[in-house]
């Protein structure tokens, strides 16, 4: 049975708001609806959590608030926010500003050449920096400088220091199963026009990425929730951040919430279960939402690959 749909949310997304999951919440290891009351209890007890999200989506990044600020009530100690669309050279920056704006979270998106980027509207995400402000959160850089992004592409593995390495927990162990699934998601997430030997150094951007998302959660103060804003792929609890939450921090609790966009066919929370690299769920929690756009990205990606051909 259905469970009742979270109530007080106006989507902004337009599409398949009929679909009778939106707004609902399926717990992956219960296989059952929840309330959202129920979510936060648990989210007082995590010492990691993760936010996932489509980037385009203005629902997830309201929803994304909504949760950061019920943690933050709750918390003894101010939590830790990071933030996988904050480039590690930005954090200066951001610093510099805050201090001088305390208050004011407007001119941010500027310093953090947020649009400039491609991260879409900073007005989008702007909810979830209200709310670090409001309760006065620590917020630092998740990902990589694109220069290095793109030197770690092009050189592999050979190109890391042994500080980088460390840095980016290379050293945790991946599975083959981990990445025979990194590999597929790469692969489809690519319109499968890439071929699988050229994988490799996506492969090892994303491990690279997760590693710092990591590092900036567990450098968290004692005794304080470290929250993550990240894309859905970085926030899988087989394979991504949390496995290398996991191997630092064993007796950590970790509970990595998804919003997910509905499509226009799949109306049971088993449609969107996808396979896991290990005995874990791909996520504690699913929030289902209307889905933000309809676009032919594989149809987009062709053209992209042309001009660069020309």
């Amino acid at each position: 049975m259905l469970g009742e749909s979270i109530s007080g949310h106006q989507w902004k997304s337009a599409y398949f708001r009929d679909n009778p999951l939106v707004g609902k919440i399926w717990s992956s290891r219960e296989k059952a609806f929840v309330s959202l009351n129920s979510v936060f209890s648990e989210l007082e007890k995590a010492q990691f959590v993760l936010l996932g999200e489509i980037h385009t989506n203005k629902d997830h990044h309201l929803l994304q608030a909504q949760f950061l600020a019920a943690i933050a009530k709750s918390a003894k100690k101010a939590p830790r926010l990071v933030v996988e669309m904050i480039d590690e050279s930005f954090q200066p920056l951001l610093n510099e500003y805050r201090s001088a704006n305390p208050t004011d979270t407007q001119g941010l998106g500027n310093i953090l050449k947020w649009e400039k980027r491609g991260w879409g509207k900073w007005e989008n995400y702007q909810p979830i920096f209200d709310v670090a402000y409001q309760y006065k959160l620590e917020i630092f850089s998740g990902n990589l400088d694109r220069d290095d992004v793109r030197r770690i592409g092009r050189g592999g593995a050979k190109s890391l220091k042994v500080t980088e390495k460390n840095k980016f927990a290379l050293d945790v162990p991946f599975s083959e199963q981990q990445s025979k699934l990194l590999n597929d998601m790469l692969f489809e997430s690519h319109c499968k026009m890439v071929p699988r030997t050229a994988l490799s150094p996506m492969k090892l951007v994303q491990q690279v990425r997760d590693g710092i998302m990591a590092n900036q959660m567990l450098d968290a103060p004692a005794g304080s929730t470290a929250v993550l804003i990240a894309g859905n792929g970085h926030t899988r609890l087989d394979w991504a951040t949390p496995r290398i939450l996991r191997a630092r921090a064993p007796e950590a609790k970790i509970i990595s919430v998804a919003f997910v966009e509905v499509t226009g066919d799949d109306k049971m929370p088993q449609d969107y279960e996808a396979p896991s690299a290990d005995k874990w769920p791909v996520y504690d929690y699913m929030y289902f939402t209307p889905k933000s756009e309809i676009k032919d990205q594989c149809a987009e990606l062709i053209k992209r690959f042309k001009k660069k051909k020309k």
